[in-house]
């Protein structure tokens, strides 16, 4: 179950399935709603086709904080052992975009990626 956003509505995703919930997030946040209840109530309303392009829950986050290395074939895909604790970095908010959405690129930052990437 995935929180998502599809034409400014706030919905969750289930088996392919777009359920929309019934009040925009802000909205929902505000009055102090519970989103794992949200998210539990959303499949009994109205559901839709899975859209082509689902955008973040919260388009402008103050911050994003990330969990890495949280599941064991993902451990093994690095090579990293598995943290004893969960493993916390940051990304820029600017780093988020919906599913389907274009991913900007900026050549000048491939090419530091591609440089950094070689050397390791």
């Amino acid at each position: 179950m995935k929180l998502a956003v599809s034409g400014g509505k706030l919905g969750v995703v289930v088996c392919d399935a777009f359920h929309l919930v019934e009040a925009p997030l802000r909205q929902a946040l505000e009055a102090g709603r519970d989103l794992v209840e949200l998210a539990r109530m959303a499949p009994a309303g109205p559901s839709r086709a899975l859209p082509e392009r689902l955008d973040p829950p919260n388009a402008r986050p103050s911050h994003l904080i990330c969990i890495g290395l949280n599941y064991r074939d993902h451990c093994r895909e690095t090579g990293m052992s598995e943290p004893s604790s969960p493993v916390e970095f940051t990304k820029h908010p600017s780093a988020l975009v919906g599913s389907g959405a274009p991913i900007p690129d900026d050549p000048e930052l491939r090419e530091e990626v591609d440089l950094w990437s070689s050397r390791s």
